[in-house]
């Protein structure tokens, strides 16, 4: 599935389960259903993480690029060779992330292994399940 596919289906499917639970009510917090449906958003992108021209794949290593040119000049100051680790490690770290981790195009991070390690994940930083059905559908 595409990423639009991965959205509607996961959007629908929660939808249907929170009603189907009984979430939606008068006193239905609004900021955290808001939240929830963040995340699904989110997570319906974490599958295309392996894929070279997703959206995904390429703000989460613009993201790495900011935080490592933030760090290495906070650590060792801005000058010539200092630019030049940066990019030397920047690079580095794209042929590692997108060759050697990631591998190939639905690989491991469509796989349902990687489906359980995300939820767990998702479930022990939030400790909400409401957080973590978004996430699991969204996926």
């Amino acid at each position: 599935m595409n990423f639009l596919a991965h959205l509607i289906f996961g959007v629908l499917l929660f939808t249907g389960l929170l009603y189907f639970i009984g979430y939606f009510s008068d006193n239905t917090n609004i900021y955290k259903l808001f939240v929830a449906y963040i995340i699904l958003l989110t997570s319906s992108l974490v599958p295309d993480l392996d894929h070279r021209k997703s959206i995904i794949f390429q703000v989460f290593n613009v993201i790495i690029g900011i935080l490592l040119f933030i760090w290495i000049v906070t650590t060792y100051g801005i000058n010539l060779e200092n630019m030049g680790i940066f990019l030397l490690v920047y690079v580095l770290w794209y042929l590692l992330i997108s060759k050697i981790i990631l591998g190939k195009h639905r690989g491991f991070l469509h796989s349902l292994s990687f489906l359980i390690i995300f939820t767990v994940i998702i479930f022990l930083s939030t400790m909400s399940l409401l957080f973590t059905s978004a996430a699991f559908t969204g996926f």
